[in-house]
This record gives C-alpha cells, structure tokens and sequence, in this order.
C-alpha cells in the first residue's frame, strides 16, 4: 500500500506546488482563450489567486504573493499600478467600466498565526513593490 508524503517538508509542498500549477495553467489558458473566441463583446477578464505558496521558514514572505492577471480592452494599464491589491484592482475597474466612484484603499496584505490565532489579523510587510510585468 502507498503511503501519503509527509507534509512538513518545503520540498514537498514545493513539488505538489508545482505540479499544480503545471495543470491549471494548462486548463486556465485553454480556458482564456474559449472565452475569447467565443465572446460577442470583448471580455474583461480577471484571474487571481487567493494566496501563494506557504513556504514554511519564509511564511510572511511567499505566502502573500499571488498572481494578478487581467484582460481589460480598452483601458490604460497604468491605471493598474504595480503594488496594487486585489480590493483596487476590482474598483478600479468598476470604476472604468462601470462608472462608479468607489474610493481606493491602503493596499496592505494581512497574516494572522494561522495555528494560534488564526483571527488576529496583522498588517505584513511588503517585500515587492511592484508586480511582474510581460
């Protein structure tokens, strides 16, 4: 019988990780491009993650880190400047699109210690300042 992987290891995790996201890249681009072959209007498109990697000794650091992807005709990406959070990127496209004036928050990213405390929220450090860019 197989037994399962011990998941207290980095490289464990940064296999399974990987693997992943060897597949859902696949089925996330074939996705994309459906949309856009089939769509009468030019959609807007917007794929986030929710968080990235837990890298056990680097938590704070990696675990922030997610990707932010937009198909957005017609609009100035400068709009989207480089450290934005989520919470932005969707009222500055609301904000665009649909002509709403919804203000900008502080982008700030939040942690708590998921195993003690996991609803003491406290503000993280920002180790990039900006996204990459194609």
């Amino acid at each position: 019988m197989e037994t399962q992987p011990k998941m207290d290891s980095n490289d464990i995790w940064k296999e399974l990780y990987v693997n992943q996201m060897i597949y859902l890249n696949t089925r996330v681009l074939e996705l994309v491009d459906h949309i856009l072959r089939v769509s009468e209007i030019q959609p807007i498109i917007i794929i986030q993650g929710d968080h990235g990697i837990p890298i056990f000794e680097r938590r704070y650091y990696q675990h922030n880190e997610i990707l932010n992807a937009y198909y957005l005709p017609s609009i100035d990406v400068e709009l989207l400047y480089p450290n934005i959070s989520p919470v932005n990127s969707f009222r500055t496209i609301f904000n665009i699109y649909f002509d709403t004036n919804l203000e900008l928050l502080k982008d700030v990213a939040f942690t708590s210690q998921w195993l003690d405390s996991p609803y003491q929220f406290e503000p993280v450090e920002e180790h990039y300042s900006q996204c990459l860019q194609p």
